[in-house]
């Protein structure tokens, strides 16, 4: 079982869900964690200036390694349900991550944008077309954040299972 505090990301022995040794059962990042993401090959954990791999399925073994110098807008993760890939959006755009580590900007150079704190993201597939659909909210400015803000400030959360 994992659970993330601020900077600190806790797991609980094997077996025992939930129970976890203070002094010994987590994982320190360099800030706040935006991002727990699992895959079969390891973990992803993100913050919101870098993204790190774990690898392997002992998490008390596992070496932080960073592998993007850019983090993830916390709620954005999301599923494909076809080959098991995670998504999620960036300071720098829509990020697909593989199981063995490795990750892959998808428009980096195509599109600027906008600042944001967090968000919600999906994959769907309609017709054949496959679509990674987000959205943001957060840091805005100007008149569209005048009306995105005039509505309301929710927090979407979704639990996912390994």
């Amino acid at each position: 079982l994992l659970s993330v505090t601020g900077a600190y990301l806790f797991h609980s022995l094997p077996w025992a869900f939930g129970l976890y040794r203070t002094a010994f059962d987590y994982i320190p990042a360099p800030e706040d964690i935006t991002l727990v993401a699992s895959t079969p090959g390891g973990l992803f954990v993100a913050t919101a200036k870098a993204t790190y791999w774990l690898g392997g399925s002992d998490l008390s073994a596992a070496s932080m390694t960073k592998v993007a110098p850019y983090g993830a807008n916390e709620g954005t993760l999301s599923r494909s349900p076809d080959d098991n890939s995670l998504m999620w959006f960036t300071p720098n755009g829509p990020v697909r991550a593989s199981p063995d580590g490795s990750l892959a900007l998808l428009q980096d150079k195509s599109i600027a944008f906008p600042v944001a704190g967090r968000g919600a993201s999906m994959v769907r597939e309609t017709n054949g077309l496959k679509q990674f659909i987000a959205s943001l909210s957060g840091a805005s400015s100007g008149s569209a954040a005048a009306v995105f803000g005039s509505y309301m400030d929710a927090k979407s959360i979704k639990r996912v299972a390994s």
